[in-house]
């Protein structure tokens, strides 16, 4: 009894663990939470069981996905699951100014010491990248949908978020977004803010067939 005290569950096949795709393992996962403990979906207060039911269901089915380990990869379901998937990490870190998602595959983060970096990773396509914009945009009631493809809301931290979704730019972006920290650019901009904002939805180039630019929070 003493040494299983400190020791971590094993899978209950560990001799036969399962290698599989993330968004497999996801479609799967989603499937026996919305199954068995649909409430953790929708109830908030719930939130701190689905990590739970997760941990279960990967653990309960030997699950193995290459590049994650077992807490990564519970992590990041629940990301998927209720938070903002690739972006959650980011979103409110004290050294980044701006999430720019030029395209689905595209993203880009720009730093308070002005160096910028794309992501390796990204959404897994189109209507996945517009999926998580559409949960961000939520914090603040905003609907972006094909009837109204252009939105601006803003998340907690007073990070403010402008995004463009098709038919405005081409279904082979899905969507072009630019989420921004207002305070720390506050007092730099403050003067040129509504230039900069104009410059977000007028920036013309002959880069994509609709004449819609890549996205950037300011010129």
């Amino acid at each position: 009894n003493g040494l299983r005290r400190g020791c971590r569950r094993l899978p209950a096949r560990w001799w036969l663990m399962v290698r599989i795709e993330l968004y497999d393992l996801l479609s799967k996962t989603q499937e026996y939470i919305a199954k068995y403990y649909a409430a953790v979906l929708t109830d908030e207060h719930k939130r701190d069981q689905l990590k739970s039911y997760i941990e279960k269901f990967i653990l309960d089915g030997g699950y193995l996905v290459h590049g994650f380990t077992e807490e990564q990869l519970i992590d990041r379901l629940y990301s998927e699951m209720v938070e903002y998937s690739i972006l959650t990490p980011f979103l409110g870190a004290s050294d980044l100014d701006e999430i720019n998602i030029n395209a689905w595959d595209d993203i880009t983060l720009t730093y308070s010491d002005g160096s910028m970096k794309k992501l390796e990773e990204h959404f897994r396509s189109p209507q996945h990248a517009i999926d998580i914009v559409k949960r961000l945009l939520h914090h603040s009631g905003m609907i972006i949908d094909n009837a109204t493809p252009i939105a601006q809301g803003h998340l907690p931290g007073n990070t403010r978020i402008t995004a463009i979704k098709t038919p405005v730019v081409d279904e082979d972006v899905g969507i072009e977004t630019c989420a921004r920290d207002s305070d720390r650019r506050a007092n730099t901009l403050n003067t040129t803010f509504g230039i900069a904002e104009r410059t977000f939805f007028f920036r013309i180039t002959t880069t994509r067939k609709n004449n819609v630019g890549e996205l950037g929070c300011f010129s």
